[in-house]
């Protein structure tokens, strides 16, 4: 957890450990079935990707599309919310 908060704060992010409406992006390492359950609890699902996404935009110094990191296997909602919160479906 240490690494991946430096590396979160290296990119000028903010790490949340709660489940909420105003968290853009979720990165996953471990399926933990509770979170999924939060995730889908949610009115909005955010992005919710592997480290690998993480990484990636650490070494490229940018925010990359998230596209090809997206965790599409966990059965959550189609709709994800944007960095400026509208809907992409």
């Amino acid at each position: 957890q240490e690494k991946l908060r430096k590396i979160i704060t290296l990119g000028c992010g903010l790490r949340s450990m709660e489940i909420n409406d105003s968290i853009t992006h979720v990165v996953i390492g471990e399926v933990v079935a509770s979170d999924i359950l939060a995730l889908n609890n949610l009115a909005e699902c955010p992005h919710v990707v592997t480290t690998d996404w993480l990484m990636e935009c650490l070494n490229r110094h940018t925010r990359v599309s998230e596209e090809e990191y997206l965790h599409s296997d966990l059965g959550l909602k189609a709709s994800v919310k944007h960095r400026h919160g509208t809907k992409l479906e």
